[in-house]
């Protein structure tokens, strides 16, 4: 048989979480062809001793809805190891939309999801009204595969206009996930006969316990005939921030003196009644969603150089080295840089290494929630596959490749009827990820300006990463794009 691909010497994780095997794989038309001992002419070999072959990872929570119509590879997501994403989560896309709305959905997409809106008017071409239309624009060209869901909060301005603004939510109206928001997804999945996904489960310092609850109530809603699975991530979730944009809105004094024009934020973070009301609030030992830790919170960039010295190091140690206190030292420093500074919060949720362990390994836990394409300013969580290889399965030991690898894999496929993906098994697609074992990780996060219009973004690249198969064609080889896009979108009823 002439094969498009051929891939040798492999160890073959299958995606169904039982062992792995040395083993071939040939690949023609876009399909797995051939598992096992395979020879035969192929338009490229590739020897895959000392790699991984998996299926290709599946991004389960995305907002690349924009971002694919200049960038069809959905980086960073393609640099750690995945091949397909879903995305048009939260409610929020660019379709249906009629021409005099485009306005409205762009700056919803701004304000909801953090998407830069000088990229938004340079990139987004609206060539559609229709979902349909939509998605057939982005088949035009697309590196990775995409599934999207339908966006409830466009769909109802399409419908409503102005009148889908006339009610907004409340903190009361937004909880946390509780026994009724349980009990109600429970009866949602039994009703429909369906698994029910929500997102996202993290350990926050508010209610450092809350995640062992809801855990619980997972158990007790499958013994009840119910499939509820929270999202979580299985990293530590860090936050980059600087003062020029609203943070930590439910501490009262930081609320109102970051609030105004640039100008009159750095009046506020001068006067010494203000400053006094942050300090404040810092030794309030009420729980709050910022742990109120400033030993972790660091210095990430900073504009002048006399500062440089600055980067790296957390609040308490720069407070230490200039005979200020912590809160002190950040002001300062934000106000001396015109509030350019960026800080990040290490930890500011998930900070609990074992909290973290206990949801990375639940068979309730569906692995992911990256939010890729989304909050690009300041939050970069496309390494959790990374992660997840290196420190969950290669350092810690405690999981094994194999249950990683599905995690990744077959369970997000299953679970969101991602048609034929998830397992390496012949007649399905030809998506791989091949990769180092040894060396797979994530590299350290930078801000990069490669956006349309000249907006910035944090991104990470990634180590081990040794190709990238999409529909049968080499995407990606050792990070780098080849030049094809052989990915599209797709449909549920291809299923």
């Amino acid at each position: 048989m002439q094969y498009d691909l051929l891939i040798k010497n492999g160890f073959l994780v299958d995606g169904s979480g039982l062992p792995g095997y040395h083993s071939d794989l040939g690949v023609a038309g876009g399909k797995i062809a051939a598992v096992g001992k395979v020879d035969g002419p192929a338009g490229e070999v590739i020897d895959a001793q000392g790699l991984v072959i998996a299926p290709g990872f599946i991004d389960v929570h995305t907002h690349y809805d924009a971002q694919l119509f200049w960038d069809p590879w959905a980086t960073p997501s393609c640099w750690h190891g995945f091949t397909s994403v879903f995305m048009t989560n939260c409610g929020f896309g660019l379709a249906p939309c009629k021409p005099q709305d485009r306005e409205y959905i762009t700056r919803m997409l701004v304000k909801v999801e953090a998407m830069p809106l000088e990229s938004l008017k340079a990139g987004v071409p609206w060539n559609w009204e229709s979902y349909g239309e939509y998605l057939n624009a982005l088949d035009r060209r697309l590196g990775v595969n995409v599934m999207a869901l339908a966006p409830h909060s466009t769909i109802r301005y399409h419908v409503m206009g102005a009148e889908a603004r006339k009610r907004s939510a409340t903190a009361e109206g937004i909880p946390k996930v509780g026994p009724k928001d349980m009990a109600y997804m429970s009866r949602l999945s039994r009703e429909s006969g369906r698994p029910v996904l929500w997102n996202l489960l993290a350990q926050t310092w508010e209610s450092p316990n809350h995640w062992r609850q809801v855990l619980d109530w997972t158990e007790e809603a499958f013994h009840d005939g119910a499939r509820v699975h929270p999202l979580a991530l299985c990293e530590r979730f860090d936050l980059t921030f600087t003062l020029r944009g609203a943070v930590f809105e439910d501490l009262p004094g930081w609320k109102a003196a970051i609030s105004g024009s640039r100008a009159q934020k750095i009046a506020n973070l001068s006067n010494p009644e203000l400053r006094a009301a942050m300090q404040r609030d810092l030794d309030d030992p009420t729980p709050k969603v910022f742990s109120k830790r400033m030993q972790d919170v660091f210095v990430s960039a900073v504009r002048l150089d006399e500062h440089k010295s600055l980067v790296g190091k957390h609040m308490v140690e720069i407070g230490r080295e200039q005979g200020k206190t912590p809160l002190e030292a950040m002001l300062d420093l934000a106000i001396a840089e015109n509030l350019d500074t960026q800080f990040l919060i290490r930890g500011f949720q998930n900070g609990d290494e074992e909290a973290v362990r206990d949801l990375t390994t639940s068979p309730y836990v569906i692995t992911g929630g990256s939010d890729g394409g989304a909050h690009v300013a300041f939050l970069c969580q496309v390494t959790y596959s990374s992660f997840l290889l290196s420190h969950w399965v290669r350092e810690k030991k405690a999981l094994t490749l194999e249950q990683a690898v599905r995690k990744l894999t077959f369970d997000p496929a299953l679970l969101l009827g991602i048609p034929n993906r998830g397992l390496l098994k012949e007649g399905m697609a030809a998506d791989l990820t091949i990769f180092d074992p040894d060396r797979v990780q994530a590299k350290e996060k930078e801000f990069v300006r490669d956006l349309p219009g000249g907006a910035s973004r944090l991104i990470a690249r990634a180590d081990g990463y040794r190709y990238t198969v999409v529909n049968g064609q080499v995407l990606l080889r050792d990070g780098e794009p080849t030049g094809v896009c052989p990915g599209r979108v797709l449909r549920s009823y291809e299923q």
